[in-house]
């Protein structure tokens, strides 16, 4: 009998509120275009410059026909995806992509028409900076949340069942496993904060330290990059490889590939739950490390199965040599 834990990933709920994410951006902007299109001056601001001046105009019908059409095309192939075919990593960056643009192109629309509102002269419709911020992050907040709710991989999740890796290590042959993973969503949010923070210091610094600390932030952390060889398995967040955490094979019992979900270990980014450690950047496959009298450690990283095998072809040699090693660590 299948489980349902294989049975969540194909769960109905999931493909309605994915769908229902991607289709209300459109939807709002055109419930919004029909209850202002009277209050809306023809032509309409198209273009601000850094000064939040208007520096373009557009024939009101073309410039919101043109944003709602792109929102509605993006909104509807990331909906057809999560109604159509096999939920995959693939799928989901897709589908992730076309989220981020319709909120995008709903939020452009949006804030002309509640710049232009009740404006006789387009050249008069000033972008305040704060209407600015919001058109800039808030389509990152839906893409999260996309991200949260999409289907899932019919993977086996984290219930220990399946055949444990090992791989075959020859006495006294060293080996070495570097595996990394990503997050879409985090690169994309930071690349556009930190654009947005860039252009804020310009005119408005108080404004744009925030958005570019945050943007920064996020693209610090948008990698994980982990390591396993003889010495335990260190992971270590971004490009910049910090901060580290270290993880000693003596306290490993054993190691096994599972699909991570980042809300059963309490979020994304370095997590402690009643379930263990979380290291997660998005669902997707994992390391897990289950450890004697210590918390569990979860990892979110590709390849997982390579790295499960080698911790478990380490820890067995450690053992059968009598070796020892370090005090087993939590931390950074």
């Amino acid at each position: 009998m299948t489980s349902p834990a294989r049975r969540a990933p194909g769960a109905p709920w999931r493909r309605h509120l994915s769908a229902g994410v991607l289709l209300l951006a459109p939807l709002l902007a055109v419930i919004a275009a029909v209850t202002l299109w009277g209050r809306l001056p023809d032509p309409m601001p198209s273009h601000w410059n850094l000064h939040g001046a208007v520096d373009g105009t557009m024939a009101r019908s073309q410039l919101l026909g043109l944003l709602l059409l792109v929102s509605a095309i993006t909104g509807g192939i990331g909906a057809a995806i999560v109604w159509t075919g096999r939920a995959d990593r693939a799928r989901s960056s897709v589908t992730l992509v076309m989220g981020f643009l319709t909120w995008l192109f709903c939020g452009l629309a949006l804030s002309a028409m509640v710049a232009a509102a009740g404006s006789g002269d387009p050249h008069a419709a000033a972008l305040p900076t704060w209407l600015l911020v919001l058109l800039t992050i808030s389509p990152v907040v839906p893409a999260l949340l996309l991200h949260t709710v999409l289907p899932r991989p019919d993977a086996r999740l984290e219930t220990g069942t399946g055949p444990v890796p090992m791989l075959d290590l020859k006495p006294g042959e060293r080996a070495v496993w570097v595996g990394r993973a990503r997050s879409l969503p985090l690169l994309l949010g930071g690349v556009i904060l930190v654009a947005l923070g860039g252009g804020l210091l310009l005119t408005a610094p108080a404004a744009g330290v925030p958005v570019l600390v945050v943007g920064l932030a996020l693209l610090a952390a948008h990698q994980i990059t982990v390591r396993a060889d003889r010495s335990g398995v260190r992971v270590s967040w971004g490009l910049q490889r910090w901060p580290r955490h270290t993880y000693a094979l003596e306290a490993v019992t054993v190691a096994e590939s599972v699909e991570i979900d980042p809300l059963h270990w309490g979020g994304w980014g370095y997590r402690r739950s009643r379930h263990g450690i979380g290291l997660v950047l998005r669902r997707g496959p994992g390391l897990l490390l289950r450890r004697d009298g210590l918390s569990d450690v979860a990892i979110t990283v590709d390849d997982a199965t390579s790295a499960a095998g080698l911790v478990n072809a380490l820890t067995q040699r450690s053992r059968g040599t009598g070796t020892t090693g370090s005090t087993p660590s939590d931390g950074v």
